[in-house]
């Protein structure tokens, strides 16, 4: 070979062996998990959704329901009910809630809601919606409107349908109702909106309006190459397969709960991580060996350790309080809340293990939904008015007080059951309805977790909650 020759080869082979200088961009999501939809791009284009997922009306919920074809990738927050999809032209379309002008229009009827998919921009990258809606330019610009919120980053103006430029070079992002991340392709990054308890990573509690470094000092030399937001928490996964988090999760009180995370710190429990998906109290980690792992964060609970759900998968998403999974053999397996059939397995039963998606049923081969309501043992109801166990403490219903109830805006099913011990405890201690039996946060915690799961729909066994 000539000697000029020999040197090109050597020149392309350092090439393709060096490790790129630039951050990582977000690879297309065939599935996405909001809080109570599930979505999936097939390999023809197809967009499929179910559950809560706004489709037309008259389409059952249960089961996958055609979306939209020729698209490519798909996005929802997991706390949102903003639906996003990047074509296989490169343009980007949603629809869902725009009362805030997430969708580049306010809707002051009907809820807010848009129903059919509308164009949003000719080219993007990546989008998320949060009230906020940010789109990733081809070229790495990072755009934002709707809602007047700190986690615009743009000193939040007025004006929600107009897209304010905030920053450039930007690699991949991700937003939550309190903050947003950005990173960019020099390898930094950049945070905004509430800092309470160190959501931000730049070592104070300093609330910021405008971007801002994290301290990525802890990281040493390791490279990030992927973010991820929740509410008041922060995460990223480095080259090397570490999970660093700081923050505190879904913290909405004026306090924090934990010791304070002001940096990223590193989560010695889970390790050799790809990709994350964070839930509002869980955590999906797509390990480089195709496992899926799940750490869970209840009410009153630290991090569990880590459980392993399933193998051989190529994508992970998750909801609110729902998973996703879809394999390397194309097959999609979902597990979790199940109230308005996000699971798409054709029932309304919350499953605590992975269930295929049925795309091999039609509504026809379905109950009628209110048999498909109870639960997998056939309860459908569980008596309000006992005592629950709730990992090993005791929790007697009949001790909240009509304010507190009033306050937690408890399904009216539920406060006609705890009517009798209201009146039985004002009876036997001669307080009123405005005594000092307020809610402590634990006991909010509880009730707010026995309302989210549902727990009206379900038995003990299932739940975790049981009758003693």
């Amino acid at each position: 070979m000539p000697r000029f020759l020999a040197r090109i080869a050597a020149i392309l082979l350092f090439a393709l062996s060096a490790p790129s200088l630039t951050a990582q961009t977000i690879p297309n999501r065939h599935i996405a998990a909001s809080m109570s939809a599930s979505f999936f791009v097939d390999p023809k284009g197809t967009l499929w959704g179910w559950g809560c997922a706004r489709l037309e009306k008259g389409k059952d919920k249960r089961l996958p329901g055609i979306a939209m074809t020729g698209a490519e990738s798909v996005f929802v927050d997991p706390q949102e009910s903003v639906f996003l999809t990047r074509k296989r032209d490169g343009s980007l379309w949603g629809w869902g809630q725009s009362s805030s002008g997430e969708l580049g229009v306010i809707k002051e009827d009907g809820y807010g809601w848009v129903y059919t998919p509308r164009k949003l921009a000719n080219r993007a990258i990546y989008a998320l919606s949060n009230n906020n809606t940010f789109i990733l330019d081809p070229d790495g610009t990072l755009r934002v409107w709707g809602e007047d919120r700190l986690t615009r980053g743009d000193n939040r103006r007025k004006n929600p349908l107009k897209p304010a430029k905030i920053l450039d070079n930007v690699a991949q992002f991700s937003s939550s109702l309190s903050h947003t991340l950005a990173l960019k392709k020099d390898g930094s990054l950049w945070a905004w909106g509430e800092n309470q308890c160190g959501t931000l990573g730049t070592g104070e509690n300093t609330f910021h309006e405008y971007p801002v470094p994290v301290d990525l000092t802890p990281l040493g030399t390791r490279k990030i190459v992927r973010v991820a937001t929740r509410m008041t928490e922060s995460f990223l996964v480095a080259d090397d397969g570490t999970v660093w988090n700081w923050g505190e999760p879904n913290n909405m009180k004026p306090y924090c709960m934990d010791a304070p995370r002001w940096v990223p710190t590193l989560l010695n429990s889970i390790d050799n991580v790809a990709d994350i998906a964070v839930g509002e109290a869980h955590e999906l980690y797509l390990k480089k060996d195709g496992s899926v792992w799940m750490i869970a964060y209840l009410a009153r609970e630290k991090r569990t350790d880590p459980v392993k759900v399933m193998d051989n998968a190529a994508e992970i998403a998750a909801g609110s309080y729902h998973s996703l999974v879809l394999k390397k053999d194309g097959s999609l397996w979902a597990w979790g809340e199940n109230e308005c059939g996000q699971l798409g397995d054709g029932t309304y039963t919350v499953r605590n293990h992975p269930t295929r998606v049925r795309f091999d049923l039609s509504p026809d081969d379905l109950p009628p939904p209110e048999d498909s309501q109870k639960t997998a043992s056939g309860a459908s109801g569980i008596d309000y008015a006992q005592v629950l166990r709730w990992e090993g403490g005791t929790f007697d219903l009949c001790r909240f007080s009509e304010e507190g109830i009033k306050y937690l805006d408890l399904p009216p099913e539920l406060v006609e059951k705890l009517r009798p011990c209201l009146r039985q405890r004002q009876e036997n201690t001669g307080d009123s309805q405005e005594d000092s039996y307020g809610l402590s946060d634990d006991d909010i915690d509880i009730l707010n977790m026995i309302i989210l799961y549902n727990i009206n729909r379900q038995n003990g066994k299932e739940t975790g909650f049981a009758k003693q």
